[in-house]
């Protein structure tokens, strides 16, 4: 179903959905969102790790099979390090046998995961997506940043129309780039649609955000931002010290690994990541 809604906003032009922007964070991303409280606090790690041994079992072939019952908070950690590891070639041999009996067409959707050589689905609950956004807003206020009030340029894999170098998305507030079609011949014309934008904040991949700087110092040309989000690909403490730089803003990066329900950020760019005990 949230495909769906997806599918079906991404398909309407853009003078219906702007108002979209103004909606509060709290409505836009539904209830778990506005129940999730994100904590790096070590002492709950192993009530987290009890309650997801105790909901595999109660609800995966393979739990039923594999995990003990009656496990204390204490035990958790200990009994989780003595599981079996699981693969991508395992879920994608047998899925059935690891998918919760809870999951249904309304309540969950399929997507995909990058993998180095197979990709593997995964279903997630659709409370899954509140739950990110609580967890990735939070880092990203951490240097300022109010979705609402801050237009984000985004360099992710973008790919649009021949000849369409930027797209807006009001639910994001972002004018998002297809770094494909953006040259050195296109650049000029790119520079000008962003700027027009009132863009305060960068986010997207290392790489491409680097790219966009040295274009930038080619041309002689300056792109003051409030804060920079660094996303899905490691980026050393020297390119982070020199994006600061370059663009006089805040650097936040992080690394998401939705398969493994992993999530830690890296708050003063210096590479020693805090993980986030409230997400898996």
């Amino acid at each position: 179903m949230l495909q769906i809604i997806k599918k079906v906003y991404r398909s309407l032009p853009p003078w219906v959905t702007a108002p979209i922007r103004y909606v509060p964070d709290g409505l836009l991303f539904g209830k778990s969102f506005r129940h999730c409280v994100p904590r790096v606090d070590i002492a709950c790690l192993g009530e987290n790790i009890k309650r997801t041994l105790d909901y595999t079992r109660e609800h995966t072939v393979w739990g039923r099979e594999t995990i003990p019952e009656k496990i204390l908070a204490e035990e958790a950690e200990g009994v989780l390090s003595e599981l079996p590891a699981i693969g991508s070639e395992d879920l994608n041999a047998d899925g059935a046998r690891f998918a919760s009996d809870e999951a249904t067409r309304f309540n969950s959707y399929w997507a995909t995961t990058g993998m180095t050589k197979v990709p593997t689905s995964v279903c997630l609950a659709n409370s899954a997506y509140g739950l990110e956004w609580a967890h990735m807003l939070h880092i990203w206020r951490l240097g300022g940043y109010r979705r609402r009030r801050d237009c984000k340029l985004t360099f992710r894999g973008n790919r649009f129309d021949d000849g369409e170098l930027v797209r807006r998305d009001p639910i994001y507030n972002e004018v998002s780039v297809d770094s494909f079609q953006v040259t050195d011949k296109t650049f000029g014309r790119f520079l000008n649609l962003v700027k027009k934008e009132g863009i305060s904040c960068i986010h997207g991949y290392p790489t491409l955000i680097k790219m966009f700087m040295d274009r930038l110092a080619a041309a002689g040309e300056s792109f003051p931002v409030r804060e920079i989000m660094l996303a899905s690909e490691g980026a050393s403490v020297e390119l982070k010290k020199e994006l600061a730089d370059f663009f006089c803003a805040r650097v936040m990066s992080w690394y998401l690994l939705t398969e493994s329900v992993f999530l830690a950020y890296d708050y003063f760019a210096d590479g020693r990541f805090v993980n986030f005990t409230s997400y898996g």
